[in-house]
């Protein structure tokens, strides 16, 4: 039986563990989110650049223990020991380059040994960490990443409420969306006798100095004391994290929707940018650290001294000069190496989550129809009809409780590729039967040979039990900007006028995130070619600086000439120096653009913003086109109201020949959070507008459902009558609405309209968050007012992430984040719906 100093003080360690996870969390990019940085980029590292590169992914293969300790390590004294500047030092270039020179004195090429092979894993990891940190944070100048935007749109430019937010939520939102199967019963290996030494080297060099800052060497003991104090604070936040998902995700939809892609600091974007570094580490390692002129940017190296953010003096206890034993803390006393692992009886595991789909969403209406007679400015409910969702059976390609096969699930076998971000059809080889283009804007984005995206053309006829899209594919193409996120969104245009659908691809984030759009021109008989046959760069000016071209792309018939023109959203172009303000660029189909192969056009026919460009407004961000009435309509999701933060605007231009459009009136959204106008459908045929506020609190009774959504559609014939009303109210001829009843679900992602061989017309409204991110799709009819649903069963999927119509009655829904592939590679599902119409 233990004696009573030893419980008390395997007491007071549990307590300072509970209060250093804490700040740590609090106070620092999360553990977990440092871990799957470091994760994705080990996977994303491609040796392609010679035999060296061979050797060191297998060293970092082999060495996954010291990997994800390493990934941690850099935060390892905050809060312990009164190592706060210690731990400091260790996120900055100088503290690397002084590993580096010691594992090259002490551990000579080549490194056959697992100690050395570990503590080469281990700097890897730390590399990781500052430099994920640097872009997380928007330090060195780096404007507009994670947290500044996350200030800027969710905590009225609040920076210090939305550091917290970021980097404890972020834990919670990773968790939500991913079971980090990886992470559990894991082993740290911390090499803990060298990190002391290559602290010594580093306070030995005169030219570290921080004017005014005393530096001390680490004892091992103390060292070993706060990794385990880390360590177990990654376990605690494994275990208990996700819950804290109901806390933080209501404070901020940016982090909801963003943490993955976002291109300043998202997942992707700091997993990425480590990659890039790693050869250059390898470098290191191979010549010397002087032979490397600055590890991954200025932004992280500036050679001699660390110039990082400050974070609040910690709490510094005045105990814990050794460690209490515990079943997993293991220090080797000969090689001075920590082994960390989770005991035997103390195994993480998954709380059993529900299968079983709620939250319904709930239909409103006029008293009368639109569709038979004149409505009355009376709203009913129609309450929870509870729809019957057929669960899509991916093993025996049919939707449950049907007997034909009549789905078709299509992946690729690499992690992260998001396969079916976007999606468009189009008949570009002329043979009266369209084609489907499926994008996966990460494909090939590993080592430094990238693609950097890719297309993959699909005949629509579904003959094939292949789910490997690039076996189904006609033809691919690809991106030739590393990071640039080919395929990121795509329209259907006509762009050379000679009557064959042409396809427009966007790279928004190529060239340092300026963004291009690549033409490929149809061909009858032969379809798409190989290489472009145009492209489209936008330079900047002194009224606006291009970022992110072709986030969103649209074909309109802007000019009312009978062929597709090409819309391009820009909601992250700066203007009039209000970052992220956007803009929208618009070029006119002609037959001009047939005259020259592989030539780039700069100059829009016309370019278009706010009448009163505000930050962050995202103006651009979705658009469609009411014909009937030569409007067109764009979207800033982002617009916030004196009362409230992103409600969201729509703003309708009326297009007249041969003159810029000219602003005609606006809707805004009334709710904080709402993002009014997010996604836009258009029917031409029966006149209705579809707008959807996907992060839309709604309310049923005395309940509420955060960022649920909603779909709101609208009577065009009146809306669109010119009434002298400048700002319109968002029930303004407003006929029907879905609303969601799934905290977080984010109804209306993802719109489209249908029209069966019946003339039944309704929606197709994706839900990709519903059911633990698992999501559903629901087919509504208006003229019914009735809602089907379909779901899919993996969890963490993100089916309905879009939507889109293949023919009368085929349904194309992208899974984003589903892993049937590989991790988070996407699949998109094609469903024949005949037998719910």
């Amino acid at each position: 039986m233990a004696g009573p100093f030893h419980c008390l003080a395997r007491n007071v360690f549990v307590w300072h563990v509970l209060g250093s996870f804490w700040y740590l969390v609090t106070n620092a990019c999360g553990i977990l989110i440092h871990n799957e940085v470091t994760y994705r980029a080990l996977g994303a590292f491609e040796p392609v650049l010679g035999e060296e590169h061979v050797t060191y992914k297998a060293i970092l293969t082999s060495s996954k223990e010291y990997l994800q300790a390493g990934s941690f390590f850099p935060d390892w004294g905050y809060n312990c020991l009164g190592y706060h500047e210690e731990s400091e030092d260790a996120h900055w270039a100088p503290f690397v380059r002084a590993a580096v020179d010691y594992v090259r004195e002490t551990y000579p090429i080549p490194h056959d040994d697992p100690e050395s092979k570990g503590l080469i894993a281990f700097i890897f990891g730390m590399l990781s960490h500052g430099v994920a940190d640097v872009r997380w944070h928007n330090m060195h100048g780096l404007t507009s990443y994670v947290i500044e935007a996350m200030a800027q749109l969710d905590f009225a430019n609040d920076y210090p409420a939305a550091h917290e937010a970021a980097d404890t939520g972020a834990e919670a939102v990773l968790q939500h969306f991913s079971q980090l199967d990886y992470q559990r019963n894991i082993t740290w290996k911390v090499p803990v006798r060298d990190l002391v030494h290559i602290y010594e080297r580093l306070y030995s060099n005169p030219e570290y100095k921080t004017v005014g800052m005393k530096h001390r060497v680490p004892r091992e003991n103390h060292l070993s004391y706060c990794m385990t104090v880390g360590f177990m604070g990654s376990r605690m936040d494994l275990q208990f994290g996700r819950y804290m998902f109901g806390h933080y995700g209501p404070k901020s939809p940016f982090l909801v929707q963003e943490l993955n892609d976002y291109y300043k600091g998202g997942l992707q974007d700091m997993a990425t940018s480590v990659v890039d570094c790693f050869p250059t580490l390898i470098t290191a390692f191979q010549r010397g650290s002087s032979h490397v002129r600055d590890f991954c940017g200025t932004y992280y190296d500036d050679k001699h001294s660390r110039t990082g953010f400050r974070r609040s003096t910690p709490f510094i206890p005045k105990t814990h000069k050794n460690l209490p034993t515990w079943d997993g803390y293991d220090y080797d006393l000969e090689t001075g190496i920590l082994t960390l692992s989770t005991p035997p009886n103390d195994k993480l595991h998954h709380t059993p989550r529900n299968s079983q789909p709620a939250g319904m969403p709930v239909t409103s209406r006029r008293q009368l129809s639109s569709f038979t007679d004149s409505h009355q400015n009376v709203f009913v409910i129609d309450g929870l009809r509870e729809p019957q969702c057929l669960v899509l059976d991916t093993s025996n390609r049919k939707l449950a409780h049907t007997d034909d096969e009549d789905t078709l699930t299509l992946s690729l076998p690499v992690p992260s590729a998001a396969v079916g971000h976007a999606s468009t059809i189009g008949d570009f080889n002329a043979d009266g039967r369209p084609e489907l283009a499926i994008s996966a804007p990460y494909d090939g984005q590993q080592g430094m040979v990238s693609k950097g995206g890719a297309v993959y053309i699909l005949d629509t006829a579904m003959d094939t039990h292949t789910s490997d899209i690039r076996s189904r594919a006609q033809a691919n193409l690809t991106g030739d900007q590393h990071r640039g996120r080919f395929g990121w969104s795509m329209a259907t245009v006509d762009l050379n006028a000679d009557g064959i659908d042409d396809l427009a691809v966007a790279a928004p984030f190529a060239h340092d995130n300026a963004g291009y759009i690549d033409i490929y021109f149809g061909r009858a008989g032969r379809g798409l070619p190989a290489q472009r046959d145009m492209r489209i760069r936008v330079p900047s000016t002194v009224a606006y600086t291009v970022e992110g071209l072709g986030a969103h792309l649209a074909a309109l018939d802007i000019d009312g000439d009978g062929h597709k023109d090409l819309v391009i959203g820009c909601p992250y172009c700066s203007v009039q120096r209000n970052l992220q303000a956007g803009a929208v660029f618009i070029f006119l189909s002609s037959v001009r653009h047939d005259a020259q192969s592989q030539s780039v056009f700069r100059t829009p026919d016309y370019t278009l913003w706010s009448s009163s460009p505000k930050q962050y407004e995202h103006f651009g961000r979705a658009l469609t086109l009411a014909e009937s009435t030569r409007t067109l309509l764009i979207s800033a999701p982002d617009y916030n109201t004196p009362d409230a933060r992103r409600a969201g605007r729509i703003y309708a231009f009326a297009l007249q020949s041969s003159r810029i459009p000219v602003l005609e009136w606006t809707m805004t959204g009334t709710e904080p959070f709402q993002q009014f106008g997010a996604t836009l459908a258009f029917h031409e045929g029966q006149q209705l507008l579809a707008v959807a506020s996907p992060t839309e609190e709604t309310r049923r009774g005395l309940q509420r459902h955060w960022q649920a959504g909603a779909v709101r559609v609208y009577d065009w014939a009146q809306l669109g009558i010119p009434s002298g009303t400048r700002d319109r109210s968002p029930e303004d001829s407003l006929i029907n609405q879905l609303s969601g009843q799934a905290d977080a679900g984010h109804l209306g992602s993802s719109l489209t309209f249908f029209e069966d061989d019946s003339a039944n017309l309704g929606l197709w409204v994706g839900e990709p968050m519903a059911d633990e991110e698992r999501g559903r799709v629901y087919r509504w009819s208006l003229a019914h007012d009735d809602v089907q649903c379909i779901r899919n069963e993996p969890l963490s999927a993100r089916f309905g992430s879009h939507v889109q119509m293949v023919g009368s009655t085929e349904l194309c829904v992208a899974a984003e984040y589903e892993s049937s592939g590989a991790r988070f590679s996407g699949a998109i599902h094609l469903v024949n719906t005949q037998e719910l119409s």
